[in-house]
């Protein structure tokens, strides 16, 4: 039985908060739901399993299981890289379970090359929720590397295929390395965001802990890539796999520790603080080339034009380039609507919204749009990438205002 949560780390859930539906992610295949949660697939998973099963088939198998028909060897070393790969699901699950726990929503679930992501709606709010969400993972993988080596054992000592006593063994092992790895205390692993709980339930900063978090990440990273090269350079190409390893280690910390500093100007400011109005509207039923025309006639200041439709609400986004691409025959006879891209129903959003929560979304695709700010209806003004990037600078600076 679960513990009950302080207040102070939850959120109560009244369906207001709730995260709109992510944007699907190039090279992703959506695989369903678990628990409400989008789960999808990238393709380099694939690429994953080819290459278990190919470690699998031609060292660990014939070695483990001496005589079984090589047949059955790549059917047993497929299956296992297909298991391996559900358990990393399994692994990310375990954190939607305790973000949910918590009151925090999570947005998808994606398996690729080097594991699988759970991308929340936002950290959780307190050092004790953000530790244990984090430690979810790990736990089940562990427990689940523990219960196949028990079940592995049991299986050498029933007389059971050997074949299927090494998968069981080899997916117990492979599990209890992944427990192990993830709790390594550096970002972004689940170890370090423990440790960025850590830091944050000591000093009370949670900056600085996600600073010391990423700090950790980026040392972690450079020694994978190097114990990378070394292998390598010693001829085993399994070096290639942990410098792969190192630089989405180092780069990922790298990323979250520019990424803290643009959370920290954006945190307790709403929309209002960066949407400009937009200086040109675009009609929706007007042709692109009669928008064309009006735009070689007057300067333009956004690379980005909004698209309204006949009551004025936003209806679209489009560039110069999806003009340009359109080419001067086709201008003629296709709509501004159709010119360029629907607007998402989640990027429209009232001026009073949380910045970060739009700015988490990242920009339109094809695009530099975060949203579109509206006021009781009217809109408000655009909010894209430079506004919020300018913000960031600004507040480098220190003493700006926070609307």
């Amino acid at each position: 039985m679960r513990a009950s949560t302080p207040s102070t780390d939850r959120e109560p859930d009244d369906g207001s908060r709730r995260p709109p539906a992510p944007e699907p992610l190039p090279g992703v295949v959506p695989f369903g739901r678990v628990a409400g949660v989008p789960v999808g697939l990238h393709w380099s998973v694939l690429v994953v399993v080819a290459l278990l099963a190919w470690l699998l088939a031609v060292g660990v198998l014939p070695a483990a299981a001496p005589g079984t028909p090589p047949v059955v060897v790549w059917l047993a070393a497929t299956a296992a890289g297909v298991l391996f790969v559900a358990t990393i699901a399994a692994h990310e699950l375990a954190h939607v379970v305790a973000a949910h726990r918590f009151g925090v929503d999570v947005r998808r679930v994606t398996l690729w090359v080097v594991g699988g992501v759970s991308e929340m709606a936002r950290e959780p709010r307190g050092p004790r929720a953000l530790a244990v969400v984090a430690l979810a993972g790990p736990a089940v993988s562990a427990l689940l590397g523990g219960g196949l080596l028990a079940l592995a054992a049991v299986g050498r000592a029933e007389g059971w295929a050997a074949v299927l006593v090494a998968v069981l063994g080899w997916l117990g092992s492979a599990n209890l390395v992944l427990a192990v790895f993830n709790m390594l205390p550096a970002a972004p692993l689940d170890g370090g965001r423990v440790l960025q709980g850590l830091v944050w339930g000591l000093t009370g900063d949670r900056e600085r802990a996600r600073q010391v978090a990423a700090a950790t990440g980026r040392v972690l990273g450079l020694l994978l890539i190097l114990s990378g090269a070394l292998l390598l350079w010693r001829g085993e190409w399994t070096g290639l796999w942990l410098a792969g390893i190192g630089w989405f280690v180092g780069g990922t910390a790298a990323t979250e520790q520019a990424g803290s500093r643009v959370a920290k100007a954006l945190a307790g400011r709403t929309v209002a603080a960066v949407a400009h109005p937009p200086a040109f509207v675009a009609q929706a039923g007007w042709s692109a080339e009669t928008l064309a025309t009006e735009l070689r006639a007057r300067p333009y200041r956004d690379p980005t034009l909004l698209v309204v439709g006949v009551d004025g609400d936003p209806v679209g986004l489009v560039t110069v380039r999806d003009l340009v691409r359109l080419g001067a025959d086709r201008r003629a006879t296709t709509r501004v609507r159709e010119a360029g891209r629907p607007l998402p129903p989640q990027r429209v959003v009232a001026v009073d919204s949380p910045l970060e929560r739009l700015v988490g979304q990242g920009p339109v695709p094809g695009t530099d749009v975060l949203g579109v700010a509206v006021d009781h209806g009217r809109v408000a003004g655009l909010v894209t990438t430079a506004d919020v990037a300018r913000l960031v600078e600004l507040e480098a600076l220190g003493g700006q205002d926070r609307p």
